[in-house]
Order: structure tokens, then C-alpha cells, then sequence
């Protein structure tokens, strides 16, 4: 007992010897050897990548305040690897996207195996796992270089925007989702399309007001498949995609009724997407509140029973042909993005057929609606 007891040390001490040598050969960065990006744009082309990455450094002023600072660096090379450790040449350390909470992605870029290209970025520069990804048909570079009229940096107002759970209907699909939806049956991810809208001078209220602002907007989707694939959503298509895909909080739609614009706000919503014997359903349950009327009379108009009903009728109507919308672009581009064949998968296992899948089922949508007071 004696001698076993002895050998259990002596394998433990064997192994803190070993630990404590290999801890001192092995090479690690320092946090002064380190460049530290906030957000990473990547682009496809024929002779390889182009990778910007914008990185930010804090120095102290006399005052005692710290003065912040972004800097904006692209690289070429033939591989992303490469390009990125042209990158860090230039940027002047070894580049750390740990702190990288927005990836921007070129269509070119997402057309040709993103996972693997992802993956070796997590693995090797520790870019997060619930990074979300942006998409552009243009050139990230110019995502990330944008000039926000608010002053801010492009990575702080893409962050504000995708990082928040409430209030706006923006698609946050970060990297652990993507990589599930792109290698399931559906084999398709959606991603929201950021484009870029200049701001004229004239609408901005400032005492020192900047040239070349413009703002990036993110309401439109971009579908890629695993089989190269791309299909724009326009901004109708996307809130169809989002009330099937989502639950959404406090995000503002517009409805006219009976000539009165009017803004509605949905609190909370759930969808139930099933899939069998070739037939699709979504059971959207909604809450939602009238937020704007342009209307004095309109508070005289919800006295009415028949004027809420009607109302209600309406905006659950609105709420389906938002979804069925979604579903026709699907099934006649034959892109999955609302995932209904995991759905199916689910339900059919080894019996599910995936050839001329979206044209051979149905789709009903269906709401329920619940009217709170604003």
C-alpha cells in the first residue's frame, strides 16, 4: 500500500517537473507583443484574400483621461493566414481578435468554404465563438472605414447594433450558429446586408460637422448556401425571415389602416415552425402595442370594439404576408433559409427526401395576436 501511495507522488511530481519546463519554452505573446482588433473585414478576390482589420489603442493624456484611438490596416496574401500575418507585420504585433465581436464578410467571401476560413481564425487568432457575422456585396474595408455621423467608430456601431437582444429586428447570427445551420440539412445560413448610405451635410446638426458621414444600413438579408449559392432579401422578404427565425422584442413595424399611418410595436413574439408530410406551418404568437398614430381622433377609434377588431385582423394579416412572402422567395430561388428541411429531417429521419424539397411541400402561416396597451 505503502509503495503504491509512493508511486502516486512520484508520478505527480513527474508531471509538475515536466508542466513547469514546457511552460518555459513554450512561446507565449505578451500583452505588449499583442494588436488587438475590435472588428475584422474579410474579402475574396482571384489571386487570394484581402483582410481589414481595424485595431484600437488607448494612451493617457496629461488630464488623466485616456484617449482612444482606432486604426484602420488591410493585407493581401493567398490564404487568409497569410494575409493576416502581413497584417500584423504592419500593425506592429501579433494580431488578437479576442476582443473581436463583428466579422464582415464579402459575398465572394462567403461563397467559398467560410467554415474553414472561420474556424482557423478561432483556432488560431481566438476570435470568439459568438462573434456575429455582417455581410456586404461590397468590399468590407469600406464597412469598416464608414464614417458615422455620431462620431463613432463603424466596429462601436455595428457592436451596438448586433449586440443587443432588443429592439431592432437586425439578423445576429454569430459564428457557433452559422457553422450549425451551414452544415445541417438545410445547409444554408442568413446573415444580415450591410450597405452603405451617405449623409448630406445638411442633415447633420453640428458646430464642426464631418465630410463623407454616411450610415450603414443593416435591414436587408444576404442567404448563402453551402453549395455557393447567394440570394439578397430586400427589407420585406428579411421581416418575414426574422418573425419565422426569431423572437423579436420591442421592434417598431409600420401598417396603414383605413388611411391612418400608424406604428405598432411587437413586445414579444415566438414562432413554431413544423414540417411533415410535405406540409410547412408557422404559428406566430405575438404581443403588440400602438406605439404612433397620426391621428387625433385615433384614441376616440379604439372606444370602437369593431375598429380594434378590424385593427387586429389587419396587422395579423400584415404579420402572414410578411412570413408567406419570405416562404415564396425561398421556394422558387430553392434556398432554405427559413431551415425548414431540419424541421423535416427532424420528423422523418431516414425516410426525408431532399431532391425538389421547397417546390413539392406547402407553407401556411398562421397569427396570433394580442393587443396591449401602449
Amino acid at each position: 500500500m505503502r509503495k503504491l501511495y509512493k508511486a502516486k507522488w512520484l508520478i505527480l511530481l513527474i508531471f509538475i517537473c515536466l508542466f513547469t519546463f514546457l511552460g518555459r519554452v513554450i512561446d507565449s505573446f505578451s500583452v505588449s507583443q499583442l494588436t488587438v482588433a475590435v472588428i475584422i473585414g474579410i474579402d475574396r478576390n482571384e489571386s487570394g484574400y484581402s483582410v481589414t482589420a481595424q485595431t484600437v489603442s488607448a494612451s493617457s493624456q496629461s488630464s488623466g483621461q485616456s484617449n482612444v484611438t482606432y486604426v484602420t490596416v488591410t493585407s493581401e496574401g493567398k490564404t487568409v493566414s497569410d494575409a493576416i500575418s502581413k497584417l500584423s507585420k504592419k500593425a506592429g504585433g501579433f494580431l488578437s481578435l479576442a476582443h473581436c465581436n463583428v466579422v464582415v464578410m464579402s459575398e465572394n467571401a462567403l461563397l467559398k468554404n467560410p467554415d474553414a476560413v472561420l474556424l482557423s481564425l478561432v483556432n488560431s487568432h481566438m476570435l470568439p465563438l459568438n462573434a456575429v457575422i455582417i455581410s456586404t456585396l461590397d468590399s468590407p474595408a469600406e464597412t469598416i472605414k464608414a464614417k458615422i455621423p455620431t462620431g463613432s467608430s463603424a466596429s462601436l456601431y455595428l457592436q451596438g447594433l448586433t449586440l443587443t437582444e432588443e429592439k431592432n429586428s437586425i439578423t445576429k447570427n454569430k459564428i457557433n450558429e452559422f457553422l450549425t445551420d451551414y452544415t445541417s440539412k438545410s445547409a444554408s445560413s442568413l446573415f444580415a446586408l450591410s450597405t452603405t448610405e451617405e449623409v448630406s451635410d445638411e442633415d447633420i446638426i453640428s458646430q464642426s460637422p464631418a465630410e463623407g458621414t454616411s450610415t450603414l444600413n443593416l435591414d436587408s438579408n444576404l442567404a448563402v448556401t453551402a453549395d455557393g449559392k447567394s440570394l439578397v432579401l430586400d427589407g420585406e422578404a428579411s421581416k418575414g425571415a426574422i418573425l419565422i427565425r426569431s423572437k423579436l422584442k420591442y421592434v417598431p413595424f409600420t401598417l396603414e389602416f383605413k388611411g391612418l399611418p400608424l406604428t405598432y410595436e411587437i413586445l414579444k413574439s415566438e414562432c413554431d415552425l413544423k414540417c411533415e408530410n410535405k406540409k410547412a406551418s408557422a404559428k406566430l404568437k405575438v404581443s403588440a402595442a400602438i406605439t404612433e398614430v397620426h391621428s387625433e381622433k385615433f384614441s376616440e377609434y379604439l372606444l370602437d370594439s369593431d375598429f380594434k377588431i378590424a385593427l387586429k385582423a389587419e396587422i395579423e394579416k400584415q404579420l402572414k404576408e410578411y412570413m408567406q412572402n419570405a416562404f415564396e422567395i425561398s421556394k422558387e430561388n430553392d434556398v432554405d433559409f427559413l431551415m425548414i428541411k431540419n424541421k423535416a429531417y427532424q420528423k422523418e429521419g431516414l425516410n426525408f427526401v431532399d431532391k425538389n424539397f421547397l417546390s413539392s411541400i406547402s407553407f401556411s402561416p398562421s397569427v396570433e395576436l394580442k393587443l396591449e396597451m401602449s
